[in-house]
């Protein structure tokens, strides 16, 4: 069965806006030689959003790298949908529901953790210059609010899916 894996024009539009924040997690990138061996990049912030430890240039290639290896993870995940963990039974009666929702979950999650690294890092590159940033830290966080949300969502919707009585 390929049905949950078929994508409509919802998860077009998903899958479009994760590699467009693939691309703008990528861009900074671009100027990568151009930065100096001794540029100090924030590598950890505290809850207040202050950069409270730096570290060398590299970090931005190890945090890229980690984005696009999850990206990819993530898209090819969703292949395996029969795999995931579910939070009910999977009958005759709700897989299609259900595999459509696991399948569907797991692109919203590529699609905000790839947005969390690219804030992150366009971030980063930003500071070197200690210039101020609209998109910072705290919109990281609402990043991470709103997927934890879109999780609990789809999980409640999970749970409210047909499910036949199981019977031993």
């Amino acid at each position: 069965m390929r049905i949950a894996t078929r994508r409509t024009l919802y998860d077009w539009i998903l899958a479009i806006l994760s590699f467009t924040a693939l691309i703008y997690m990528l861009l900074p990138l671009l100027s990568y030689r151009e930065l100096s061996d001794t540029a100090l990049i924030p590598i950890h912030y505290n809850i207040m959003g202050d950069v409270d430890n730096w570290g060398s240039k590299v970090t931005l290639l190890y945090l890229a790298g980690a984005g696009v290896i999850l990206y990819i993870l993530l898209s090819i995940s969703e292949r395996f949908y029969k795999k995931f963990s579910y939070p009910i039974r999977v009958t005759s009666n709700n897989e299609d529901q259900i595999y459509r929702l696991g399948v569907r979950l797991i692109r919203h999650v590529n699609l905000f953790s790839t947005l969390i690294f690219a804030n992150i890092i366009n971030h980063s590159f930003a500071m070197i210059d200690k210039k101020q940033w609209l998109f910072g830290i705290p919109s990281t966080a609402i990043i991470i609010g709103l997927m934890i949300f879109i999780m609990v969502v789809f999980l409640f919707r999970m749970m409210m899916a047909k499910s036949d009585v199981y019977s031993a």
